[in-house]
């Protein structure tokens, strides 16, 4: 077998999706091959992995990460040890080997506190709060030590979960909404939640980008040295709340269960939340010619695929 990439996190919804459609292309590790928490064994780890492949890789795809975003206020030490410590390293373990390096971030870098209310661009100076969001951005520098690197911000992502994956917004409010009475939904949070199955199409995208305009497809092409490289926003289009999310998820399926609205204040989470993430996604348009499918679309694909 011919080796292109390594995806690290294999068993999370979006390392599976990439695993998925790279088949035969990709070597899939999950966190019991490379536990990015021992981040003091990654680097050994690591090298002896790729030099073990019979055709080395052109590029690692990083999709493992710290996602607890509450737990993290009480673990900061390991959150940061997985989001920004090991990333540093597999950026340099990537760099020493020339490969390139896909690591993912998140809309939590920024907070909208200033009131905003357009669209953030990758110009746009982050604001995080809380342990889960400042780790982010760390890790985004970190992988920048990476001379070919590319960071992915992108939001509430929801696909295809396997035996261990955690849930996404999705699958929680079908599962809330066929057990209790009413549900009570944050409506003051603007960001972009988006289908796991098209941030691996753009990404895929980006990778194989040589100054040309494929449109959203799904072939997969190898990755060329004049694939873009710096900072990406890949999300779906469009914005929303998690409350009118939440009404065309049970609208689509036919589920009658009221929905709340309450306040960002009211659900009294421990960690903070952006008021305010939604992101630009006109940069990955201008490299690939491609535009996201809205928000809308995406959820009506997803629904239309998942299993009954």
């Amino acid at each position: 077998m011919t080796a292109s990439y390594l995806i690290l996190g294999a068993d999370g919804q979006l390392g599976s999706s990439f695993a998925r459609r790279l088949g035969a292309q990709a070597i899939s590790w999950t966190r019991g091959d490379l536990d990015l928490a021992r981040f003091d064994l990654l680097a050994d780890a690591m090298k002896r992995g790729l030099d073990a492949l019979p055709n080395a890789p052109v590029a690692v795809i990083n999709c493992a990460a710290y996602t607890k975003v509450d737990v993290a206020e009480k673990e900061p030490e390991l959150c940061r040890a997985i989001n920004t410590d090991a990333v540093k390293i597999l950026a340099r373990v990537c760099n020493d080997s020339g490969l390139r390096f896909v690591h993912f971030s998140t809309d939590y870098v920024f907070s909208g506190a200033d009131g905003r209310d357009t669209p953030y661009r990758e110009t746009d100076q982050p604001s995080p709060q809380g342990v889960y969001a400042r780790t982010k951005l760390d890790g985004e520098a970190a992988a920048a030590e990476c001379a070919q690197h590319l960071v992915i911000r992108t939001c509430g992502l929801y696909g295809k979960l396997n035996k261990t994956g955690q849930g996404n917004f999705v699958e929680t409010i079908l599962r809330l909404a066929r057990q209790k009475p009413e549900l009570r939904i944050v409506n003051d949070q603007h960001c972009t939640p988006s289908a796991v199955e098209d941030i691996v199409t753009g990404t895929l995208q980006l990778l194989a980008t040589h100054n040309k305009a494929t449109g959203f497809t799904t072939e997969i092409h190898s990755v060329e040295n004049s694939a873009p490289n710096g900072l990406f926003h890949i999300v779906n289009s469009g914005a929303t709340t998690w409350y009118d999310l939440a009404k065309e998820l049970l609208r689509l399926e036919n589920i009658a269960t009221p929905i709340i609205s309450i306040t960002t204040a009211e659900f009294n989470a421990p960690a903070p939340r952006p008021r305010y993430s939604v992101l630009d996604a006109q940069k990955f348009q201008d490299a690939t010619g491609a535009t996201m499918p809205i928000w809308q679309e995406a959820l009506r694909h997803y629904l239309s695929e998942r299993p009954l």
